[in-house]
């Protein structure tokens, strides 16, 4: 994908592009740099809610990346969605840079190693079918705005 400084230009404009979104709603669409390990290492796009089964819930994509000071540090290739309710809430993406994205288990820590999301997220279900089926459409467009 694009470096994070395109990604985060075009994330505070995505309630303006059109996008034909069926379960997404953005509110105020920001993003919040984690201060956790190197400087830059994880990304979270905010701003937005999830309709799931009729029930409304926030949510964020947290982009995880190689810190700034690594050479291709600006780009990002792996993120993953969550939505703020118990359980079954995480679902993690290798994104290419045409923003086409396909379901994977890797997450890069706060250190920008390669890491197991179930290893990161322990007590939880990772990549349930039930959530990436209802999701889907929508991020699939949402990563094609962003590339």
């Amino acid at each position: 994908m694009p470096d994070v400084h395109q990604t985060i230009q075009n994330w505070q404009n995505i309630h303006n592009a059109g996008l034909a979104l069926n379960v997404i709603q953005f509110t105020t669409p920001a993003y919040d740099y984690s201060n956790k390990g190197e400087p830059g290492t994880w990304l979270y796009l905010e701003g937005f809610t999830v309709t799931l089964d009729g029930d409304t819930h926030t949510a964020h994509i947290t982009i995880t990346k190689k810190p700034t000071k690594e050479p291709a540090g600006a780009s990002w290739t792996y993120c993953h969605l969550t939505v703020d309710r118990k359980g079954k809430n995480h679902v993690f993406y290798e994104v290419d840079d045409a923003g086409g994205a396909r379901v994977t288990q890797t997450l890069l820590d706060f250190d920008g190693k390669q890491k197991n999301g179930k290893a990161h997220y322990k007590n939880d279900q990772i990549n349930d079918a039930g959530l990436r089926a209802e999701i889907q459409r929508d991020l699939d467009l949402v990563f094609a705005y962003l590339a």
